[in-house]
């Protein structure tokens, strides 16, 4: 067991490293992707820019108009740097991980094979085992499931509170102002005795609700929406694998 525990050990940050590698490398692919759609939404907004400035000079147009074009390529140009800067910040990680100074020379890219080549592709699978692995792998189902459990832990909580506290206890005093050997017993209880915290046990009832309503509403999403675009998935390529 402890030799066990050591190799795992040992092993652990291998791991996390090759796991940081993957990561890395799948950012920098689809950062890369997101700059062809700004480049190209980039230049179409210039052009439209100087189409609108000549037209502008006619006075067939107001120059509110104008700024407002030139505000949105402000925008797509500041998120293109953005993302020119996270892609080089996630190369020289991917430098350090890899030992590979010219690593930023590489071309990445994501390799698509037809479902003939990979009998164990996740388009090889049936439409069931597509769920079973919908609803284990969806973070936003996760995150329900999670908000629902705590509430129902807040719930009972609540009800909890509404049963009033009872208090026992006893005094002695030798030398009483009374009499010697006093011995008293109390007991307490707070008010209202009955009805209490009804409206914090309302709210998390109707919060709970809520959230399951939502579950079930995204588990029905979840159910359909494969088997819509079923069809079209088959006929053509993964878009995964490394």
């Amino acid at each position: 067991m402890e030799y066990q525990y050591k190799r795992t050990g040992f092993l652990r940050p291998f791991k996390g490293a090759q796991t940081g590698i993957e990561s890395h490398i799948l950012q920098i692919i689809f950062s890369k992707k997101s700059l062809e759609f700004f480049d190209e939404n980039i230049r179409s907004i210039r052009k439209t820019i100087k189409s609108s400035e000549a037209v502008y000079k006619n006075r067939d147009i107001l120059l509110s108009e104008v700024l407002r074009l030139k505000s949105i390529l402000f925008r797509l140009e500041t998120d293109h740097s953005e993302i020119v800067n996270d892609i080089i910040e996630k190369e020289n990680i991917l430098k350090l991980l890899l030992n590979e100074p010219n690593y930023s020379e590489a071309i990445l890219e994501i390799k698509t094979t037809d479902l003939g080549e990979k009998q164990n592709s996740i388009l090889a699978k049936s439409d069931q085992e597509l769920l079973s692995i919908a609803f284990e792998k969806r973070p936003d189902l996760k995150a329900l499931e999670f908000g629902i459990k705590a509430e129902e832990t807040n719930l009972a909580l609540q009800r909890s509170l509404a049963i009033p506290d009872l208090t026992l206890g006893g005094s002695w005093d030798p030398a009483g102002n009374y009499v010697n050997n006093y011995y008293g017993f109390t007991v307490s209880m707070s008010i209202p005795t009955f009805d209490r915290n009804q409206g914090n046990i309302r709210e998390s009832e109707l919060i709970l609700a809520s959230k399951k309503a939502k579950y079930e509403e995204k588990n029905q999403d979840q159910s359909r929406s494969p088997f819509r675009r079923r069809k079209s998935q088959r006929k053509g390529k993964i878009t995964f694998g490394i």
